[in-house]
């Protein structure tokens, strides 16, 4: 057992000095605050409990078994207590079981007021005195409940530590007004409902009011309003008002009597649709007058339907937002008791259900714009009274002081659980503060609930492969935020203008108006779940799995080999992914969702020791990404983002509006991976992207880096090959490709982009294989496309170390940087000697085509045309005159007016077949020579050749032939070599 030094209240201990401890208590029964000096606890009846400021205890107890009811105030305390030569010891129980109900309320009993037979839980009033149920046991095993008060505290600390199928929960904040309204003790004073808090507050009249001003369109507009709190910001005033868009709008009038009009309204805006608004009109003055006659109170109901999750039924959360400056008579600010702010008097913000709303007036009207300035109304500009206040709902029933140190720990609402050995499989667990797990041997959660906006999970585990699950909610359904209500009341005259003078049976009519505008804009229906520390620790080759969405906001470390992420990762910032969080990591794999704040560093900060296995098949973003891994794979989306966070603080309410959004950031992505696959995967950042390595792949990727991108590959770098599985890559300082791989990426369009009056720098690899040669397009680092697209710019080109040109299949020249052959000198340059080889061209005018840029000087270099090479853009398939086939050739060859590839005389352009098959002609002279003719066209490259069988044939080439014109080409057949044999001879050329 554990053993802690503490002074044990002195009464406990004057009924066990006298005698030994009895071996078991029994009780089958009903009894209140029963005395127990016993060794083993049993509870099969109920016990009921009553203290102002001390939970209920035993002594010299060591086994713990409730299978009944305990209930009671402020709680229960359930640990090992006795005496040792008059001193008071508190250690561990040996065995606590719970099967049954453990209740504890918060406050010290109930308070009756008025001589009412109404009552009430003194924490309601006060906050103090907090529930609590607290469990110190070496082996802690829960099936049944255990509850405690919205202000309280349940923790567990044991060793073995099985919660698994039970629950324990903290009571959500109910009202606790008698009344209704927050208690309300005298003219000049209250006490607020639990979880309201004023913020700002001013009561008083305006002279010169001009109600036309309040409505405009669909805007609505209070006016300027002096706040007389102050937050400790000096001599500042406060001045707001409420401003709604498109609001809903409540109206209900009648006639008094025949010349009164009564004209109430409320308007109130929301933003979350989950919400739901009605208004009643109440004969009430709360807290105990009645209305004879109209107006009357208006109401505000602003509700919610939640679940809950441990009964799967629903509930309602509710606010009410009562208004009675036309119908109250008090007109002073309300100071709240219990800690010195102030509301007005005609405004209340409650949780329960003012008595007499259900059967209150309806609306009864649709809202007229007009109503409030009329050129009929005696007055223009009346006098008003007015009420306004800002009231910040919060899930908690008491605020901790602002104070150094004073945080989420000590919030009220808190379950603690610390373990040696936890189970919390199928468990319920529900906090309003604070849910903290400790455990050194973290067992399972699978199907348990844990329902609390504020977490904190220090984990380890023995277990090969561990699941984090059921442990977070991305929200939990809390009714939480501000309201910022503006009322007021005024009188003016009605004067018929239809009305006969003489007539004294058309009087003017009074009417008295109400107003009521509510913005709850900022009131959700949810709250965000807050992992404040998150720490997991597992045994050499661990694997862990997160498969719930994790929002880590302080304090965080993963120790394991292995992690999968099926869930969400968010670290906040000051939280890093680094070898300081993830010390011992080697294979990460995300099927989920990480977001880094920071930077992160996987494998990259730790030299020597790279991941294994990078595999990415979610989303990650960080501010920059540094990979080193054997292997990296990326079919999901990685990119460089910056955590924007702006905090606005209203100092008049001492209130603070958080926005947050992740934008594209300059982060670099640099990833070194010895086999690198972008397979259907999006790398993106506003920096630059460097990709190095042995062997990389791409098939279908999207690359965007406007800083460059730059690629230091040393064996092999590749794609599919197949325009279906096409690498779309943008960056605005262009491509870098260094290192000595072959390959090629014929599959993959680079587009670059230069801003007016940028430089973009390219560098290439390819070898220089010729333009006559199409192999030169196979491995040998040739690119599918290249778009080149700017203003007033440059491109430049020069070779790499292991390279002095490139290849590239289709050649894009767009933007006005590439309108005519100038523009195209004017705007890139090529490095010396430096060529780039094409097998097409795209340009923004007609111009601009492969044969006008065929051997076009361009800088230091030149711009080639590969007229033989027939890719996946730049070739065509063409028909073969009277044969059921096609051959592919190269588009621009075949659109091209000046060749004629089959020496008919028609150039390709205007031929319906320009590459039909060459005629040949076999002559024998005189003495017996044999000469084989043909008519050649320009430019085109021929080959002669032989087999003996041509039942199964082997092409020998017995000669090259090209033409640089049109003209006759005779080649005799007087090898010595073949003489006396017999065989075949073919003419096979490339278009």
């Amino acid at each position: 057992m554990k053993y802690l030094l503490s002074i044990v209240a002195g009464l406990a201990f004057t009924a066990g000095v006298s005698a030994d401890p009895q071996a078991t208590y029994i009780n089958a029964g009903k009894v209140t605050n029963p005395v127990v000096d016993a060794t083993n606890f049993v509870n099969r009846g109920q016990i009921t409990v009553s203290s102002y400021d001390a939970p209920w205890d035993s002594q010299n107890t060591v086994n713990v078994t409730n299978i009944g009811t305990m209930e009671g105030s402020v709680g229960f305390k359930f640990d090992y207590v006795y005496n040792s030569q008059g001193l008071g010891y508190r250690g561990s129980l040996s065995n606590f079981v719970n099967t049954g109900l453990i209740e504890a309320f918060d406050g010290g009993g109930l308070l009756s007021f008025f001589g009412s037979a109404s009552s009430v839980n003194a924490s309601s009033l006060f906050g103090d005195d907090h529930s609590s149920v607290e469990i110190q046991s070496d082996n802690v095993r829960n099936t049944g409940s255990i509850i405690a008060g919205a202000n309280g505290i349940i923790s567990i600390d044991g060793g073995k530590v099985d919660l698994a199928g039970g629950t324990l929960s903290i009571s959500p904040l109910a009202g606790g007004s008698i009344f209704s309204n927050g208690f309300w003790m005298s003219e000049t004073n209250f006490l607020a409902d639990l979880g309201i808090y004023d913020q700002g507050w001013s009561i008083g009249t305006t002279t010169n009011f001009f109600p036309g001003n309040l409505v405009f369109g669909n805007s609505w507009y209070s006016p300027f309003i002096r706040f007389t709190n102050n937050w400790g910001i000096g001599n500042y005033i406060c001045s707001d008002y409420v401003a709604l868009a498109n609001p809903e709008v409540f109206v209900y009038s009648t006639y008094r009597n025949p010349t009164q009009y009564v004209y109430q309204v409320v308007a109130v805006q929301t933003t979350d649709k989950k919400l739901a608004t009605n208004v009643k009109f109440i004969p009430n003055v709360y807290p105990y007058d009645y209305v004879q006659q109209p107006p009357y109170t208006a109401v505000l109901e602003l509700s919610s339907v939640a679940t809950d999750l441990f009964t799967q039924g629903r509930y309602t959360n509710s606010l009410y937002v009562i208004d009675q400056i036309a119908t109250g008579t008090n007109y002073n600010l309300l100071e709240n008791l219990s800690v010195g702010t102030f509301r007005p008097a005609p405004t209340i913000i409650t949780r329960n259900k003012p008595y007499g709303f259900a059967n209150g007036a309806v609306p009864n009207g649709l809202f007229d714009p007009s109503i409030f300035d009329n050129t009929t109304y005696s007055n223009r500009v009346v006098n008003n009274l007015y009420s306004a206040y800002v009231a910040q709902v919060d899930n908690l029933g008491s605020r901790l002081p602002d104070l150094p140190d004073i945080g989420f720990r000590s919030q009220p609402g808190r379950v603690e659980i610390k373990a040696k050995e936890l189970n919390i499989e199928r468990a319920r667990i529900r906090g309003e503060g604070l849910i903290s797990i400790e455990a050194e041997n973290f067992t399972g959660s699978a199907k348990a609930i844990v329902d609390g906006p504020h977490l904190k999970l220090n984990l380890a585990t023995t277990k090969q492969n561990t699941q984090i699950t059921n442990l977070t909610r991305v929200s939990v359904e809390r009714l939480t935020g501000e309201l910022f209500t503006y009322s007021s009341s005024w009188t003016n005259v009605y004067i018929p203008t239809l009305r006969d003078p003489t007539d004294t049976n058309s009087p003017n009519i009074e009417i008295i108006f109400q107003l009521l505008m509510v913005d709850a804009t900022t009131l959700k229906t949810t709250m965000p779940v807050s992992v404040h520390e998150f720490t997991m620790k597992g045994p050499t080759n661990a694997h862990v799995q997160i498969a719930d969405q994790l929002n880590v906001t302080d304090v965080f470390l993963l120790e394991t080999e292995r992690a999968t992420v099926t869930g969400a990762l968010a670290l906040a910032p000051g939280l890093r992914w680094d070898a300081g969080t993830v010390p011992s990591l080697l294979y990460l794999t995300n099927n989920g969702r990480l977001d880094f704040a920071e930077d992160a560093a996987f494998g990259a900060d730790r030299p020597g020791k790279p991941y294994k296995a990078f595999v990415n098949r979610g989303s990650i973003q960080a501010f920059t990404h540094a990979i080193d891994a054997d292997y990296f794979e990326n079919s999901g989306f990685i990119a460089s983002t910056q955590h924007y966070r702006l905090k606005l603080t209203n100092f008049c309410f001492n209130t603070v509006t958080q926005f947050t959004n992740n934008l594209a950031s300059i982060g670099p992505i640099i990833i070194n991976a010895k086999q690198g696959y972008l397979n259907g995967g999006t790398l993106l950042t506003d920096g630059d992207i460097s990709l190095a390595g042995d062997t990389w792949k791409f098939y279908n990727s999207k690359i965007n880096a406007p800083a460059g991108i730059q690629l230091s590959v040393s064996k092999t770098i590749t794609d599919a090959g197949l325009i279906t599985m096409e690498n779309q890559w943008n960056t605005g300082r262009g491509v870098q490709l260094l290192g000595a791989a072959s390959g090629d990426l014929l599959a993959t369009t680079i587009h670059s982009v230069a801003r007016p009056f940028e430089a973009v720098d390219h560098v290439w690899a390819s070898r220089d294989l010729g333009a006559t040669n199409s192999s030169a397009f196979k491995n040998n680092l040739a690119l599918g496309r290249l778009i080149l697209n700017g203003t007033n710019c440059i491109f430049r080109f020069a070779p790499s170390e292991n390279g002095r040109v490139m290849y590239v299949d289709m050649l894009d020249l767009r933007g006005p940087a590439f309108t005519s052959l100038q523009d195209i000198k004017d705007n890139l340059y090529l490095a010396p000697g430096f060529k780039i080889y094409f097998g097409d061209v795209r340009g923004s005018d007609t111009s601009i085509n492969a044969e006008s840029l065929n051997g076009l000087q361009v800088g230091d270099g030149s711009l080639v045309w590969v007229r033989t090479y027939a890719g996946i853009r730049s070739g065509v398939d063409v028909p073969v005159r009277g044969e059921n086939r096609t051959i592919r050739v190269n588009g621009a060859l075949r659109e091209s007016f000046e060749i004629d590839s089959d020496g008919d005389g028609v150039p390709n352009g205007f031929d319906d077949y320009p590459f039909d098959t060459i005629a040949l002609r076999i002559a024998q002279d005189e003495d017996g020579k044999v000469t084989l003719s043909f008519d050649a066209a320009a430019g085109i490259h021929y080959e002669l050749q032989f087999t003996e069988d041509i039942t199964n044939p082997h092409w020998i080439k017995v000669r090259d032939v090209y033409l640089d014109g049109e003209g006759r080409v005779e080649i005799p057949l007087d090898d010595p070599a073949r003489a006396g044999t017999t065989g075949f001879y073919r003419l096979v050329y490339t278009p």
